[in-house]
């Protein structure tokens, strides 16, 4: 009577007999099965799923009472499948490889087209590269297509899932959400600083040349912005992209205006210094940028989130 009674308890805690729900076991108490089954082993188990020995433990035996038969038994010092948890073990695999294929279609993973981004290269090398390989090794079946430009890009046309760009955050049809905030600051070799004054204050900084990434526009903002409206820029060098401007700078060619964020490496190495300090005038920075109105797919929500992650994580 009592084995009855514990079956019926087990069983009618599972499902409503109303025709919508299926009966079935724990999921979780399964998926704790399936690791414990293929490894023969609960701490290799409980490592591979994340959590303590014990929860594994805790898992099989309330499946082991969901059933009301035994699905491990101790042979010597070693773990075994019983006869009823190898048919078991058996039966589920296939379940879960059905329900992995169908969570890779869910997921869109089995699709050709890669998450596609459109970044500048300053950020992309500077701060993207060092961190995209933890997104790669957490999701190998996303493939990531990268495209490094100061342009801005017709996201339809392009097919441009996400972008990230620096700016005041406003661009039509777009919307915007900060992800680094920083000035551009005046940066340079402590080579071009010696033998002479140090800067100390904006217009000092007409006795040093400037290297210029496209064009004199973000100088002559930068230079406004603090009082000055006629700038005097014409020494120094253009560059048509901001990695060739960066890296003018670091061999001393000049004065480059650089967000310290993408710089933290080189300005802690001492190999740039600011010789103004953290100047912040306006609300620039680096933003995450989508297309309004249209809904992400899968693999761009993961790649979206992992982003968020990532910056959340250096804020803390």
């Amino acid at each position: 009577m009592a084995a009855t009674l514990k079956i019926f308890y087990y069983v009618s805690k599972s499902y409503r007999i109303d025709g919508e729900m299926r009966r079935l076991p724990p999921l979780t108490a399964l998926r704790a099965f399936e690791a414990a089954a293929r490894h023969l082993n609960y701490s290799r188990a409980a490592e591979e799923l994340n959590v303590t020995h014990a929860a594994i433990s805790q898992q099989i035996r309330q499946l082991e009472d969901w059933f009301a038969f035994r699905l491990f038994r101790k042979e010597g010092r070693s773990m075994i499948l019983t006869d009823a948890g190898q048919r078991l073990q058996k039966d589920y695999l296939r379940g879960f490889d059905i329900l992995e294929e169908a969570t890779k279609r869910a997921l869109g993973l089995e699709q050709d087209r890669p998450v596609q981004i459109t970044t500048t290269l300053v950020f992309a090398s500077r701060w993207l590269m060092p961190r995209l390989g933890r997104f790669n090794t957490d999701h190998p079946a996303i493939r990531i297509k990268l495209d490094s430009t100061t342009a801005l890009v017709d996201y339809d046309r392009e097919n441009i899932d996400i972008g990230v760009r620096y700016g005041a955050g406003r661009w039509p049809g777009l919307k915007a959400r900060m992800l680094i905030p920083g000035d551009r600051v005046p940066m340079c070799s402590p080579l071009l600083l010696e033998g002479r004054k140090k800067p100390e204050k904006p217009a000092d900084l007409f006795a040093l040349p400037f290297i210029h990434d496209v064009d004199q526009s973000e100088w002559e903002a930068w230079f406004r912005q603090r009082g000055i409206e006629e700038a005097d820029l014409e020494t120094g060098t253009v560059h048509t992209m901001s990695m060739l401007a960066y890296q003018a700078a670091l061999e001393g060619h000049g004065l480059f205006l650089g967000v310290e964020e993408m710089a933290k490496d080189d300005l802690e190495s001492g190999r740039l210094v600011m010789p103004l300090g953290a100047d912040a005038v306006w609300d620039g920075g680096y933003f995450l940028v989508l297309p309004e109105g249209r809904e992400m797919r899968p693999p761009v929500r993961l790649f979206h989130d992992w982003l968020l992650r990532e910056v959340a994580g250096e804020k803390t």
